[in-house]
């Protein structure tokens, strides 16, 4: 050994505190009920078993020293009816090259009550580059700092947690149906996470009062808080945040996903007050399940007295939140210069997805100052919103627009729709059509230049007898796992007739020989992936009769057949935020009816209304925007059949 090692290992032993095995057997007669973590010993290199035996002691209150060295552990479990002390300038550090299970944690609370974990001046530290090495460890959202589930009565206070795998703090499920009651974290810094500040899946009287969420990074949603249930029977009743702090987060500062809650869950309770989140992809975005058979999400989501400044994106984004499904109220906050960079981007934007089937809403506005240097509405309405329209949204802004001028301005139905002329549009009904037919047979039948995503349909028209064949590419969007994926198609009883699995980037043919003419629907749940369509044997539709198509970069002419007897058609398209697409409509004569470029929150062509209508074949050419991406946007059809043909031989007619 040479004289460095030497000497480094003589300073080590000087370090470290002996065993006090006398102090030690007082803890266990229950003698002494504060005791200090170095009785069971210090070992540098892996203290893991000394400090785990003294959290098992029975001690009400242990003591972890400052010996002038980090102690490395592995996972360490805390039992019930403890108060763990850390002392200023302690560093609890994750032991290299350990935690390669995916649901490790450094501190794991589990099934535990009455646990506190104090620490002013401590720090806990992970290797979180480490966990990101996909030649060393498998790819895991998890990996947390602090790990509390199913739990009662935990506080955690004055920690600083300096990066993990995971979250710095999760807060979730240990037992099926058992939430966590009664947590406090305060005077937290969270800096540096690979996925979450903190994540509250399941918690009722939660309080977060002068925590900050700074920097995370990593693994998607990458928010500063992230309140995401994952069960319909997990609940977020009673969970306040205040003199909080969410800075440069990747994602949103603050995020409120609720895609798997519904009618069934607690009404949700979420409060923040004197917040600040600065920063962010989002300032605050709020995601609610949209319409399930089971009934909305209900409950409030209330911000008071917070500042949301400089996010990348909008300020404050809600997606899919039904008019009767959450209250959000935004009481004297101040949205500040959000998406600077880029014009196509609003301080305010609802938004509706395939989830949302009626008017979104449920929003307040009490106050709300916004202050916005670029020359655009304060709020904007996306997606299925802003063709379901709005219902419950008022309130007032004080807008500080580009002029520098102050504007006192009353949310009212005739405000949103200056914000929003689409929302004017009164739709017509789905149109009950009678037995259809292409307009020529032997219509070209390829729609392989549309890529589909989620839940869509095609339709096949086929004479008795006749054997079909389709061609089903499935593609695939990121790096989501790929699974075969079963398409059928359906006949005009509603019975299967084929079915067929499709594998990502592996062309498939559907077969069947059709026992009665008619329309036979192709099914498929692609979930992330696309699917495009064609050639086909036989005449092909993309079918939007159901729900709208949403397509993925995608660009051409489709033509769609507007009947003698149809009184009011709409034609409603929309993008996204920055994801846009322009819409070329021609009447059955050629004439250009429409040139829209740049559409994002949602135009109708409102055939009839807006524009003179006329029976016979339209074409609609869509092609890339002016601004934005050429990514996800979405077209519905109503009035006239919902089926849009490559062709205009191929569109639909009623059968003479």
């Amino acid at each position: 050994m040479g004289l460095s090692l030497l000497f480094l290992a003589f300073n080590v032993l000087l370090a470290a505190p002996p065993a006090d095995s006398a102090a030690v057997a007082r803890v266990a007669a229950g003698q002494v009920t504060r005791a200090q973590a170095a009785w069971w010993g210090f070992d540098p290199v892996d203290a893991t078993a000394c400090l785990q035996a003294a959290l098992d002691s029975g001690a009400r209150e242990v003591v972890v020293a400052n010996v002038g060295e980090p102690w490395i552990v592995t996972e360490l479990r805390p039992q019930s009816n403890t108060r763990i002390v850390f002392e200023p300038g302690v560093e609890l550090r994750a032991k290299p090259g350990e935690f390669h299970g995916l649901n490790d944690c450094l501190v794991r609370l589990d099934n535990v009550e009455n646990v506190t974990l104090y620490g002013p001046g401590a720090t806990f530290t992970m290797p979180r580059a480490d966990y990101a090495d996909l030649t060393r460890y498998q790819k895991s959202e998890w990996r947390h700092s602090i790990s509390i589930r199913s739990c009662r009565r935990i506080t955690v206070e004055g920690l600083r947690l300096d990066g993990s795998g995971g979250d710095g703090i999760y807060v979730g499920v240990a037992q099926r149906g058992v939430t966590n009651e009664d947590v406090v974290i305060r005077d937290v810094v969270c800096d540096n996470h690979y996925r979450q500040g903190v994540s509250v899946i399941s918690a009722e009287r939660l309080l977060l009062e002068r925590v900050v969420m700074r920097g995370t990074e990593g693994t998607a949603p990458m928010a500063g808080i992230d309140f995401e249930p994952n069960m319909p029977d997990e609940r977020l009743v009673d969970c306040v945040l205040r003199d909080c702090d969410f800075v440069d987060n990747a994602g949103a500062g603050i995020l409120v996903a609720t895609a798997y809650t519904n009618g069934t869950t607690p009404p949700v309770s979420v409060r923040f007050e004197r917040c600040r989140v600065v920063g962010g992809l989002y300032s605050v975005r709020v995601s609610t399940s949209g319409n399930p058979a089971e009934g909305p999400t209900t409950g409030q989501v209330t911000f008071v007295d917070c500042e949301f400044d400089r996010s990348v994106r909008e300020g404050l984004m809600v997606a899919d939140n039904p008019a009767d499904g959450l209250a959000i109220s935004f009481i004297r906050c101040t949205v500040r210069e959000p998406a600077l960079t880029n014009p196509t981007y609003a301080p305010i934007r609802v938004d509706g997805s395939l989830s949302l089937r009626e008017p979104a809403g449920g929003l307040f506005f009490d106050d709300l100052r916004v202050i916005d240097p670029l020359d655009r509405v304060p709020m904007i309405f996306s997606g299925r919103a802003s063709v379901h329209g709005l219902r419950d949204v008022r309130g007032s802004f004080l807008v500080r627009g580009h002029d520098g001028q102050d504007r006192q301005v009353a949310v009212t139905d005739a405000q949103l729709v200056e914000w929003n002329p689409g929302l004017a549009v009164t739709r017509p009904p789905r149109y009950a059509y009678r037995a259809l037919q292409p307009q020529q047979a032997e219509a070209p039948a390829d729609l392989s230049a549309w890529r589909v995503r989620g839940k869509g349909r095609w339709v096949v028209h086929a004479p008795a007898g006749a054997s079909v064949s389709v061609t089903l590419n499935l593609g695939q969007i990121g790096t989501y796992e790929t699974k075969p994926v079963p398409v059928q198609a359906v006949g005009p009883d509603g019975e299967a007739v084929a079915e067929v699995a499709v594998v990502v980037g592996q062309p498939s043919q559907l077969r069947f020989v059709a026992p009665v003419e008619g329309l036979y629907r192709l099914e498929i749940e692609r979930g992330n992936h696309t699917l495009a369509v064609g050639p086909s044997s036989h005449p092909l539709l993309l079918d939007a009769e159901a729900e709208p198509v949403s397509l993925f970069s995608s660009t051409g002419e489709l033509w769609f057949w507007v009947p003698a007897d149809a009184q009011q058609v709409s034609l409603a398209i929309w993008g996204s935020g920055e994801e846009r697409v322009r819409a070329t409509l021609f009447d059955p004569a050629g004439a250009l009816v429409a040139d829209v470029d740049n559409i994002s929150t949602g135009h109708d062509f409102a055939l009839g209304t807006h524009h003179p209508l006329q029976p016979g074949a339209y074409r609609l050419l869509l092609s890339k925007a002016a601004l934005g991406l050429l990514e996800d946007y979405s077209l519905d059809l109503r009035g006239a059949p919902a089926f849009l043909a490559g062709s205009p031989d191929g569109v639909l007619v009623p059968v003479p």
